[in-house]
């Protein structure tokens, strides 16, 4: 179970593409985001647009939703979205407005002259309306790719552990990578276990968060017969929302360890 998105690359259709808010609003930040988490969108929040343009050179094929409220007035992130879009290293980044601005003649310039794809969402309509346009654009855009679930590796030294019990014996060890739908395992001692093993209680400790799951072993990581596989079987709903907050949280980690280097 590889990490599917630590890659430095969204060229790679599996893999999906990174999605990234720029200086997002705050309704974004606390009610929309938890919404494209458990949709399996791969979401970052940056908040410098000097930054922006390194992210997404690095990053290809990426789409970006910019703020034209704040920090600059609108005619400056006009010219600042031309350059983007002009830039030859980040022509494949899709962008899009999200806005508080229900001004159609502005709406008409961003959508009818710059010809941005990703749509210009207008926040005011309220959330039960701009939440389905967004995730229209995010589809439309394929932002997930053919990839089913984001997966986040940990690191080494983080409080990322297991415990379960098999035979009356309570094993621990310590979380590799993880998604939604199960995770790679290696544990404290050298322990065999059978393939297609049931696990009904499986404990999580996610930087301490704690929360349960079942699951079954399905067999080793490729190329690695000390780490193990095991795929979740039952996650309840509370557990699923502590899951991908830590996988959301994980992955912001990642991506600023790789923009404090650009």
């Amino acid at each position: 179970m590889s990490s599917e998105s630590n890659n430095q690359s969204n060229s790679n259709p599996f893999l999906g593409k990174k999605v990234f808010f720029l200086y997002p609003h705050s309704v974004l930040q606390k009610e929309i985001l938890e919404v494209l988490i458990a949709n399996e969108y791969e979401v970052y929040f940056i908040n410098d647009h000097k930054k922006l343009v390194k992210v997404v050179e690095h990053f290809s094929n990426s789409i970006v939703f910019i703020n034209i409220d704040e920090v600059l007035p609108v005619p400056a992130w006009e010219e600042y979205i031309k350059n983007l879009m002009n830039d030859k290293k980040a022509k494949s980044t899709q962008l899009g407005v999200v806005t508080y601005n229900s001004d159609r003649e502005l709406a008409k310039k961003f959508l009818m002259e710059l010809m941005i794809p990703c749509g210009f969402i207008i926040l005011n309509l309220g959330i039960d309306k701009s939440l389905p346009i967004l995730l229209k654009m995010l589809i439309a855009n394929e932002a997930k790719g053919r990839r089913k679930y984001i997966r986040a590796a940990t690191s080494d030294h983080e409080n990322t552990k297991f415990n379960i019990s098999i035979k009356h014996t309570v094993l621990s060890g310590r979380i590799l990578d993880i998604s939604i739908a199960g995770m790679a395992i290696l544990f404290e001692s050298d322990t065999d276990i059978d393939p297609k093993m049931e696990i009904p209680d499986i404990q999580l400790v996610l930087k301490g968060i704690i929360c349960r799951a079942s699951g079954v072993v399905v067999g080793h990581r490729a190329g690695d017969k000390k780490s193990y596989i095991l795929l979740f079987q039952y996650v309840d709903d509370r557990a699923k929302a502590k899951i991908h907050s830590y996988i959301h949280k994980r992955l912001h980690e990642i991506m600023d360890d790789i923009i404090k280097k650009l």
